[in-house]
């Protein structure tokens, strides 16, 4: 389907089917992929970075009211978040990059 809602034109069609197990075009379409991975990678990073930084700045102060300390639960659970995203990220990109070039 394409944008007007209507199928792809038999040009397009036939462009797939004549380059679709083109190794060149699994390349590009493998680049694309860590591509996006490494921008969200970077993403999660600093936003990991932030949250840990925002973090270690209540921890500091020492009037620990009640509600920055409810706040706090809520950004060590954000923190174990991102990190597992981060870690996935990795894996996906460094370790598939090393898969794939060894």
């Amino acid at each position: 389907m394409n944008a007007t809602g209507s199928s792809p034109p038999a040009t397009s069609r036939k462009a797939k089917d004549l380059f679709g197990d083109c190794a060149l075009v699994e390349i590009i379409h493998l680049h694309d992929c860590f591509r996006g991975a490494l921008k969200n990678l970077e993403v999660d990073v600093s936003e990991l970075c932030r949250e840990i930084n925002t973090t270690a700045s209540i921890k500091r102060d020492d009037d620990m009211s009640p509600a920055v300390v409810e706040e706090d639960g809520n950004s060590d659970e954000r923190i174990v978040d991102l990190e597992r995203r981060v870690g996935k990220y990795y894996e996906f990109v460094f370790l598939s990059t090393n898969a794939y070039l060894y």
